[in-house]
C-alpha cells in the first residue's frame, strides 16, 4: 500500500509540473521577462490552474476510485480495502489542499509580477505591439467591417523612449543592386525582318524523293482544218520531254553553349525562330532572283507593248500594269497576282491631276487593291521600279520534307559544352515552258516610254 501511495504522490507532482510549465507560457505570452519566469519557477507553485488541469486530477481521482471498485471485484478482505480508501481520501485532501495552496501563490506571484511590470523602465518590442494591438483593436474591427482603407496610428504613450529614432530610408540603406532590377518582361522583341512571301503565293507539292521527274508537252506541229469528203485528213503531232528537278538544300547553323540553352528561357526558341526567318528569306530570294534555282526572274517573259506601243497619251504606273494583263492574256493564261515594291505602290496610290485630286483609274478599285481584276501584292523583296505579273497557280514549289530542326555535336563540341543547330530545307522552283508566258517582267520607266505616244 505504501508503494501505492507513492505512485499516486509521483502523478500528482507530475501534474503539479505541468501546471508549472502552463504557468511559465503564460508568462511568456503576456511579454514577461526571463527574470519574471523566473521567480514563477522559484516559488514552485504558482501555475495557472485551467480547467483542463483540474479535469485531469478529477480523472486520477476517479482512477483511484476505480481501483477500490475492482479491490472489491477481486474479493479483496475487508480490512485492505478499508486501508485503500483511507489512503485515497488521504492523497484526496492533500490534493486538494495543495491546489488551494497553489492557487493563493499564484495570485500573489501575478500580483507581484503586474508591480514589476508597472515599475519596468524597459518593454520589450512584442509587449509594445501586444498593448498597441489592444488599444486599437476596436479601430480595426471596425475597419475590417467597413472593408475600408484605414490608417490608423500606434504612439507608445507610456513609454516614448523605447522607439528607436530613425532616419529616412533611401538608396544608400540598400547593400547590393540585385534587388534593384526591375521587372524582366518575358521572351524578346525580335529583329525587324522582311516578310517572306512568294512561296505561299505559288502552288504546293510535298515529295520524299531526290529528284522530282516531270513530262512536258511540246512541238506541237499541224492542226485539224476542214476537209471534204474522200479528202485527205490533216495531220497532227507532238513531242514529250522529261524534266528532271533536283531538290535544293538551303541550310544553316547556330552554336551556342550548354549553358545559354539551360540558363535563359527563351533561347531555344529564339535560335529555333532565327533558323528558320533565315531559311525562308534565302528561300524567298532564290524563287524571286533564282541565283542558285531557277527563280521568276528566269522563266518571265519580258514586257512587249506590242499593238499598244506609242499609242497611250501621258502613260503611268497603272497603264503599264494593264498593259501588261493583256500580254498575259493574249498568251492564253489568266494573270491573277501583280508583286510590287511597297515604294511604287504607293507613287501609284498618291498620283493626283494637275488640279491636285487623287487620280484612281476605272479599272482599278478603290485604294489601289486590284488593277484589271488582279490584286496587288506588296513586298520589299522585289526590286524598286520592277514588278512581276502572272498567272501564279503555273508555279509549283517542289519540298522535301519539309523544313528540319537538328541538334548534334561537331569536332570538339562535347568537351566544350557546345552544341550545333542546324536547319535546312530541300526544294526547287518549276515552271514549265510551256508556261513561261504566264509570267512578265519590267520596269516602269522603260515600259512607260514605250507606251507613250
Amino acid at each position: 500500500m505504501k508503494k501505492q501511495n507513492h505512485n499516486s504522490w509521483n502523478v500528482f507532482r507530475g501534474i503539479m509540473a505541468f501546471t508549472a510549465i502552463i504557468c511559465a507560457c503564460f508568462a511568456a505570452v503576456n511579454g514577461f521577462g526571463m527574470e519574471s519566469i523566473g521567480l514563477i519557477s522559484a516559488t514552485g507553485a504558482a501555475a495557472a490552474i485551467s480547467p483542463e488541469s483540474l479535469k485531469e486530477i478529477q480523472e486520477q481521482i476517479k482512477l483511484k476510485q476505480d481501483l477500490i471498485e475492482k479491490a472489491i471485484e477481486l474479493k479483496l478482505s475487508k480490512s485492505d480495502v478499508e486501508q485503500i480508501k483511507a489512503d485515497i481520501e488521504k492523497m484526496n485532501q492533500k490534493g486538494f489542499d495543495d491546489l488551494n495552496e497553489i492557487v493563493k501563490k499564484q495570485g500573489e506571484t501575478i500580483a507581484l509580477l503586474e508591480k514589476s511590470k508597472k515599475e519596468s523602465k524597459s518593454m520589450s518590442f512584442k509587449s509594445f505591439i501586444n498593448d498597441s494591438v489592444e488599444k486599437i483593436k476596436d479601430s480595426l474591427m471596425l475597419a475590417q467591417k467597413n472593408r475600408s482603407n484605414t490608417f490608423i496610428s500606434v504612439v507608445s504613450d507610456e513609454n516614448p523612449e523605447h522607439v528607436k529614432a530613425a532616419g529616412t530610408i533611401t538608396f544608400g540603406n540598400i547593400t547590393g543592386r540585385e534587388m534593384l532590377a526591375g521587372e524582366l518582361v518575358p521572351g524578346y522583341t525580335d529583329i525587324a525582318t522582311r516578310r517572306p512571301f512568294l512561296v505561299n503565293l505559288f502552288g504546293r507539292r510535298s515529295t520524299t524523293a531526290k529528284t522530282v521527274h516531270l513530262v512536258d508537252k511540246r512541238n506541237r506541229d499541224g492542226s485539224a482544218a476542214y476537209t471534204a469528203e474522200g479528202t485527205l485528213k490533216p495531220s497532227i503531232d507532238f513531242d514529250f520531254v522529261e524534266v528532271k528537278l533536283d531538290m535544293l538544300k538551303i541550310a544553316a547553323k547556330v552554336k551556342v553553349s550548354t549553358e545559354m540553352l539551360a540558363d535563359i528561357s527563351f533561347m531555344r526558341s529564339a535560335i529555333n525562330d532565327e533558323l528558320l526567318t533565315e531559311l525562308n528569306l534565302t528561300l524567298d530570294e532564290e524563287l524571286y532572283s533564282g541565283a542558285n534555282m531557277e527563280g521568276l526572274l528566269s522563266y518571265a517573259t519580258a514586257f512587249s507593248a506590242g499593238t499598244l506601243a506609242g499609242t497611250i497619251i501621258t502613260p503611268n504606273n497603272f497603264d503599264v500594269i494593264r498593259a501588261a494583263i493583256s500580254q498575259i492574256v493574249l498568251a492564253n493564261f489568266v494573270p491573277n497576282i501583280c508583286i510590287l515594291n511597297p515604294a511604287d505602290a504607293a507613287a501609284m496610290d498618291l498620283t493626283k491631276g494637275t488640279d491636285g485630286h487623287y487620280i484612281m483609274p476605272p479599272f482599278s478599285t478603290a485604294g489601289g487593291a486590284t488593277i484589271g481584276g488582279v490584286r496587288i501584292v506588296e513586298n520589299p523583296g522585289v526590286t524598286a521600279g520592277d514588278y512581276i505579273i502572272g498567272d501564279f497557280s503555273k508555279a509549283i514549289f517542289y519540298q522535301r520534307d519539309g523544313i528540319n530542326i537538328m541538334v548534334g555535336w561537331e569536332n570538339d563540341d562535347f568537351t566544350k559544352n557546345l552544341v550545333t543547330i542546324i536547319g535546312e530545307l530541300r526544294g526547287n522552283l518549276y515552271i514549265s515552258e510551256n508556261n513561261e508566258g504566264a509570267f512578265v517582267v519590267g520596269d516602269f520607266t522603260t515600259d512607260i516610254a514605250a507606251l507613250a505616244v
